[in-house]
């Protein structure tokens, strides 16, 4: 991949995450793939990923467990299937890379959907991975329980996310804490008492009980970021 399509590439779909498709391409540059490569995107959204590896000539595949999210994918690529993940209908060693791009923390049977990525996945093949992640494990109890409902399931500490990619046989490679490089990112909280931690918090508001200093104080003890790893299928 060229500098040229790095800083010409720009999508018309938006990618539901913090960081947008910037993380993506950052750690595509260091997979280093080769045209036609097999992609798949689980958790595909509205397709801003899949657009992106369309661009580069992959083959490109999305998973999303919302009807709606796969309609609005469409496009982006022709394989497009309504799944949670936990059951992948491809082949074993089929696929190059698969992305769990703000996914992780959505799901509700991570080791299952990561058994079944290791299947798919080619021998030295990748797992593209981004997510909030707590610096402050110890702090996660206290702001879960602050938190409103929504599609977050659960915060992750670093090294329980490694752990739990470590223990389905994958080894990381690379590993970055994205949280400077979003603080202009146009989906950020507009709520100047939350976005101050310089990380999207569309998803990760306060009950109503809770006031919003009270829910910022328990954000910044968390030290809420968002990390992206790529990790390697171990032969």
């Amino acid at each position: 991949m060229t500098d040229t399509i790095l800083d010409t590439f720009n999508t018309s779909r938006d990618a539901l995450r913090p960081g947008g498709v910037d993380i993506t391409l950052r750690a595509l540059e260091f997979c280093e793939f080769a045209p036609g490569s097999r992609m798949l995107d689980i958790g595909c959204g509205q397709g801003a990923t899949l657009e992106l590896l369309s661009s580069y000539g992959f083959i490109s595949y999305g998973l999303d467990t919302s009807r709606l999210r796969v309609e609005l994918s469409r496009g982006s690529t022709d394989n497009l299937l309504q799944s949670d993940g936990r059951l992948l209908p491809f082949f074993e060693n089929y696929f190059d890379c698969v992305f769990l791009e703000c996914t992780l923390s959505v799901i509700e049977n991570p080791d299952k959907v990561l058994s079944e990525i290791h299947r798919v996945l080619k021998p030295g093949a990748f797992i593209i991975f981004s997510d909030i992640f707590a610096h402050n494990a110890l702090s996660i109890p206290p702001l879960k329980s602050a938190m409103a409902e929504s599609a977050i399931r659960s915060i992750w500490p670093q090294s329980e996310i490694e752990n739990l990619l470590k223990s389905h046989s994958f080894r990381i490679l690379l590993r970055e804490d994205t949280r400077l490089s979003m603080r202009n990112n146009a989906v950020i909280s507009q709520n100047p008492e939350l976005s101050t931690a310089g990380i999207d918090f569309y998803c990760l508001r306060p009950r109503p009980s809770v006031d919003a200093l009270s829910f910022h104080l328990l954000l910044s003890r968390a030290r809420i970021g968002y990390l992206m790893l790529v990790a390697q299928k171990m032969v």
